[in-house]
């Protein structure tokens, strides 16, 4: 149902597929992309993003590095997991799919990720985080030119809630929850310079449906939104 508001353009489900740069470093950033450049053409390398359901950030491990690791690191609430699978990547098909397992707030989180042979087409599915229902994940692959960096931040103005970031190259791609909701919201756009400019045509009429801003200062984000009554403010920091 239309509630005049960008937040009310609801995604239910788990798989978030995407393919959505500012000169940062810092001690606990990495400030290089970790990707081969051999991966960059193909289903393995490194594979980053954000979550919804409370706040966080995810790396997928498939074989970078030629020596078979295929891992998950998942940060969540601020605190940092490594989840392992038995699944291995298939060469015959060049692709993977399989369940990450692991300890995650004293239960056993099981995630589900997968990608084809291209390394094109990639997402989640059935995530199962103890205290963490009905999450939502924003991904992309990292190339070896092209370092993905994750920013976790709110809105706020007629509607509250979370809105996280992946910025990598000259694009950049969010998911957003309002609060007291279960879904999630997509938005992508390009980066000019240090701005974040929106395609923001959620009903495929040609038209805007939001009008959304952005900057990039440092390691933070900030700008505005409004869709018909409804307004308001963002702000991000970056990490990851």
């Amino acid at each position: 149902m239309y509630r005049n508001s960008w937040f009310g353009f609801i995604i239910f489900g788990l798989v978030v597929i995407a393919g959505c740069g500012d000169d940062e470093t810092g001690p606990s950033f990495p400030n290089a992309p970790e990707a081969r450049s051999e991966n960059d053409n193909s289903s393995k390398g490194i594979y980053k993003g954000v979550l919804i359901g409370s706040s966080g950030y995810v790396k997928v491990n498939i074989d970078n590095n030629g020596d078979g690791e295929i891992s998950m690191t998942l940060n969540i609430d601020n605190a940092t997991y490594e989840l392992t699978t038995e699944q291995r990547y298939n060469s015959s098909i060049g692709g993977f799919q399989g369940y990450f397992r692991g300890n995650v707030h004293g239960g056993q989180a099981s995630i589900g990720f997968y990608v084809l042979n291209n390394g094109q087409e990639y997402g989640f599915f059935e995530a199962d985080i103890p205290g963490h229902p009905n999450v939502c994940f924003q991904v992309v692959k990292e190339k070896s030119n092209a370092l993905v960096r994750c920013y976790a931040g709110t809105f706020s103005g007629s509607e509250t809630g979370i809105i996280n970031f992946v910025l990598i190259d000259d694009e950049w791609c969010a998911v957003a929850r309002e609060n007291d909701e279960t879904g999630c919201s997509e938005l992508e756009g390009a980066l000019n310079g240090s701005t974040l400019v929106c395609n923001c045509d959620f009903d495929g009429d040609g038209d805007n449906d939001v009008d959304f801003t952005g900057t990039i200062n440092g390691n933070s984000l900030s700008g505005t939104w409004s869709a018909g009554d409804s307004s308001g403010t963002w702000n991000a920091s970056r990490i990851f």
